[in-house]
């Protein structure tokens, strides 16, 4: 596909245009890292047509930088079906490009790091209680590699505490 420059007033249309995948570069044309970034773009937008890529210039459209909370410039917004799914900030190179551009297995790594059911809040209870070391347990990692619900966490760190606090005691109980 192409590259197309776009405004706030046909940016919606253009999106909802796009079929799957949108990448959109928010830049400025004072900025030198956008001026790198400019033809990298240039060169997946022919590369790689099953994406549409999409230039915003910040200045002749803040409204829109500032409703995807564009702080610096450039910024790569990645949409999928039209839905935003991953923002990256600064100049990238090309092979870079493509690993971002890779929607789908950004969207599976984060359903599967997505928590939310009771099943899986319970689930993570009970692993973090199996693997539960003191101060160097299973809780930390499950917080770096895991979006968890808010409050979920405390209740996976609480229910592992009490659990080993119950289960040393029954290990020194069977011990005797």
């Amino acid at each position: 596909m192409s590259l197309i420059h776009v405004t706030s007033k046909n940016f919606e249309k253009a999106l909802q245009a796009a079929p799957g995948v949108a990448v959109v570069d928010f830049f400025a044309t004072w900025c030198g890292p956008c001026k790198m970034l400019a033809p990298v773009i240039e060169e997946a937008a022919e590369d790689m047509p099953e994406i549409q890529f999409y230039k915003v210039d910040v200045d002749e459209a803040p409204e829109l930088a500032r409703s995807f909370k564009v702080m610096s410039v450039p910024t790569l917004a990645f949409f999928k079906n039209g839905e935003l799914v991953k923002k990256n900030v600064g100049a990238v190179s090309y092979e870079e490009l493509e690993e971002l551009s890779k929607i789908n297995s950004v969207i599976s790594e984060m359903q599967k790091k997505r928590i939310g059911t009771k099943t899986d809040t319970f689930f993570l209870a009970f692993l973090s209680i199996l693997f539960y070391h003191g101060r160097n347990g299973c809780c930390r990692s499950l917080q770096k590699n895991v979006l968890l619900p808010k409050g979920v966490l405390f209740y996976v760190i609480f229910s592992g505490i009490l659990f080993s606090g119950a289960l040393s005691i029954l290990f020194k109980a069977y011990r005797r």
